[in-house]
């Protein structure tokens, strides 16, 4: 069994290529819309049919003066590019147009440093794609 280490990601912001905005964590929960569809024919078993898919995402990024999301017009409602590496292999999620729902800032002295949290979706007719 072989293993992928974890290895961030990358927001590009602004038009392309646009400004790189490191990953230090991320999290990408693909999913659909589910209708019931149970009826007579289904044998007492409920059943579900897929009607739309939703990708959604959230990106923790360290905070850096030099390259930080705020300075970069990086807020709720924009339209974000975003390349969610693989860990240490070269496979990737990619989608060319993302829209921020939610930015948080986190700041805990004990253990971390400063970080943004970003929660949006796939504004994309393919959604990520994984390459």
């Amino acid at each position: 069994m072989a293993f992928v280490r974890g290895n961030g990601g990358e927001v590009f912001v602004g038009t392309a290529p646009g400004t790189s905005v490191p990953v230090g964590k991320w999290t990408l929960n693909k999913k659909a819309a589910l209708a019931n569809t149970t009826n007579s024919t289904t044998g007492g078993r409920k059943h579900r049919t897929a009607t739309v898919r939703d990708d959604e995402f959230t990106l923790e990024c360290p905070w850096d003066d030099t390259v930080n999301p705020e300075a970069n017009n990086f807020s709720e409602g924009d339209t974000i590019r975003v390349q969610l590496e693989m860990g240490d292999s070269a496979k990737k999620w990619t989608c060319a147009a993302c829209i921020i729902e939610s930015v948080e800032y986190v700041d805990d002295e004990d253990e971390d440093v400063m970080r943004t949290v970003v929660k949006g979706f796939a504004n994309d007719n393919a959604g990520f794609v994984y390459s």
